[in-house]
């Protein structure tokens, strides 16, 4: 669904751009920095130096006295990520009250130089509130334009072993006014007291569709030993709900497949079809969206073979289209992993069996 604001009356619609491209890590940074509120977080310090010669991007207090460690990156997230971070998180977890006083004090040099009172600012209602045991717990967050897959997964197991790691992407839109919007989304789990959500997200649709994909394999097998699809890794999830396959055309341009199991309309199931570019410099976007472009009419034909398909709005970062089935019969919105397994099977078989696509290398 397109993105826009309204001014006078119309509609000026916001384009998806890419952050890295014209802003520097610090500005991520200084966003965040003041904007403490909308995540709920005292800051308490700003590239602070550890023991090791190193420097966090953000350290932060929670209402319950969680000290939070938060690393930046403004583009993809690189794959010593983690380890950088639990770097820093075993540090943190050695710091005293007068420690993280200091800290404080360094970035909240126009506060009262007592932690309690800074953080008494920060977090009181009406005037109160009591002072919790301070880093008796540490979080890792995370944030990144895109997540790898393999640091999603190691996330994932960090979790289920009891470390508190949350993984945040973030889409960047700017429209002609050059007014500028982030949507911010949590992408992984969350294994903490502070965050209650671990109950939902282990019932979430990213956790039905990764599981779905042992299912999914054996169903493609032919089309993995002929080459259309990866063999070490056909499939992955992006974003709890989105099933990917990394594809090129027959011009050599890479793109995926991406099959959304995510939406639900009232009663409304949906499952979502569509294709990305991906590694497109700017000035190639009108050329190699052509190649996708194309083959509109035999992408609709194969998917017609399937259900009915509807052609949604275009996606705003690239204008392609996407197409989607509608599922009124069921009506709990809720799939099995046998469900995404049978639909991703008809959905893939048809549309290699209809395009000139095979397996990114």
């Amino acid at each position: 669904m397109a993105l826009f604001r309204i001014l006078e009356g119309k509609l000026t619609p916001y384009s998806c751009e890419d952050f890295a491209g014209e802003n520097y890590e610090e500005v991520l940074e200084k966003m965040l920095f003041q904007s403490s509120n909308s995540f709920n977080i005292c800051w308490v310090g700003r590239q602070t130096p550890t023991d090791y010669n190193t420097y966090p991007d953000l350290l932060g207090i929670r209402p319950d006295g969680t000290l939070q460690v938060w690393e930046l990156k403004r583009g993809p997230s690189p794959r010593d990520m983690i380890a950088q971070c639990l770097e820093y998180v075993a540090w943190a977890a050695t710091l005293s009250k007068n420690e993280i006083e200091q800290m404080a004090n360094a970035v909240h040099s126009d506060k009262a130089d007592n932690l309690d009172d800074i953080l008494h600012d920060a977090f009181s209602r009406d005037g109160v509130w009591d002072p919790p045991a301070l880093n008796q717990r540490q979080e890792l967050v995370l944030v990144a334009q895109e997540f790898d897959q393999k640091i999603l997964d190691v996330c994932r197991w960090l979790a289920d072993q009891g470390v508190p790691i949350i993984c945040y992407g973030f889409t960047y839109y700017r429209n002609d006014a050059r007014e500028e919007m982030i949507d911010f989304e949590e992408v992984s789990y969350a294994s903490t007291v502070s965050s209650p959500r671990i109950t939902k997200k282990r019932t979430s649709s990213r956790t039905v569709v990764h599981d779905a994909i042992p299912l999914i394999v054996p169903k493609v097998q032919e089309l993995i030993d002929s080459g259309r699809l990866q063999r070490k890794k056909p499939f992955w999830v992006w974003q709890r709900h989105f099933l990917v396959s990394e594809l090129v055309t027959e011009e050599g341009y890479p793109i995926a497949m991406d099959i959304s199991f995510k939406s639900v309309v009232g009663d409304e199931k949906r499952t979502y079809v569509r294709f990305m570019l991906r590694d497109c410099p700017k000035n190639e976007w009108k050329t190699r969206s052509t190649a996708i472009e194309k083959h509109e009419v035999a992408i609709i034909r194969a998917l017609g073979e399937i259900g009915p398909v509807v052609e949604g709005d275009r996606a705003i970062w690239n204008n392609l289209p996407v197409w989607y089935f509608a599922h009124s019969d069921d009506a709990s919105g809720k799939l099995t992993k046998e469900q995404v397994a049978d639909e991703a099977e008809k959905i893939v078989k048809a549309l290699l069996g209809a395009l000139p696509f095979s397996a990114r290398a």
